[in-house]
């Protein structure tokens, strides 16, 4: 880090919290701080409790000082309900490319978008699920509700649709798990994504019981 990014960093540090992003824009700061701070804190937090991890661990295992952590986020408990919100918002996004790809022909090339954003932020959602079961079942509910107010639904009974959230949702997970397998694979990610779709159009009668 530079003397020049350290005195910014300093200058942030005097303002109040609700300034403070806001100036780190205006000064031209690396945003690039924030992402590497909550995946220092992810990895910590799939290796301990939230009442185990402090601001040092942090700030350590991403290799920055306090004041940058507090350029971003208020407190642990902070970061942890910032890095809950972004999750919730990426259900939303995938949930719509999950309908554009499973009853809309694959609109608008939802399946490699698909396919970037489960990689993308597979680190966020893989240890918020292990470490919150409730954070599986916010993902179910935008599922279901999404599902629910698109065109395709009308076929559906209520309990069909609450089976098709379930599905995306599975899917959503067999392919994170996937992607980030250390195994040696023969089938390419998106052959994998194609078979759960086939799988789901040739048996409905297996999530309509």
């Amino acid at each position: 880090m530079t003397t020049v990014q350290q005195a910014k960093i300093d200058k942030i540090g005097m303002h109040p919290y609700n300034k403070i992003v806001d100036i780190a824009f205006s000064e031209g700061f690396n945003m690039g701080a924030r992402t590497d701070i909550i995946k220092a804190f992810l990895k910590l937090y799939s290796e301990k409790d939230l009442s185990k991890i402090t601001v040092n661990n942090i700030v350590t295992r991403a290799g920055y000082c306090r004041s940058v952590f507090y350029v971003y986020f208020k407190s642990v408990d902070h970061l942890l309900e910032l890095a809950e919100e972004t999750c919730v918002q990426n259900a939303i996004k995938d949930a719509h490319l999950f309908l554009d790809f499973f009853f809309h022909d694959n609109r608008n090339n939802a399946k490699e978008k698909l396919l970037k954003r489960v990689n993308a932020t597979w680190e966020y959602t893989s240890v918020l699920f292990v470490k919150d079961l409730k954070m599986i079942e916010k993902y179910k509910d935008i599922y279901y509700k999404l599902f629910r107010e698109d065109s395709a639904a009308s076929q559906y009974t209520e309990e069909e649709a609450r089976c098709i959230a379930e599905i995306m949702l599975a899917t959503f997970l067999d392919i994170g798990k996937y992607q980030h397998s250390q195994d040696v694979h023969t089938v390419s990610t998106e052959d994998f994504l194609e078979i759960e779709k086939e799988l789901f159009n040739l048996h409905p009668e297996l999530w309509k019981k």
